[in-house]
């Protein structure tokens, strides 16, 4: 593939997000929401790689919240 293959497909990623286009997972952080990707997210960062493991339970959950006095919603 070429770079401008992988750049479409970031793009297009980005697209179905921001759309909420078949985002399965939702990050509540004070009174903001993010939909996300739980593919996208934990192929990208290896803390969401052991977020979403099997034994922790926001494998089962549609929606994660973060306290606000830890992670920023900005």
């Amino acid at each position: 593939m070429s770079l401008e293959d992988y750049r479409e497909i970031l793009q297009r990623q980005n697209k179905f997000r921001k759309e909420n286009i078949d985002c399965d997972v939702v990050f509540k952080i004070g009174g903001k929401t993010f939909p996300a990707h739980r593919f996208v997210l934990k192929a990208r960062m290896e803390f969401f790689e052991k977020m979403f493991e099997a034994n922790m339970k926001e494998t089962k959950e549609s929606v994660v919240k973060f306290d606000p006095e830890i992670v920023s919603p900005d």
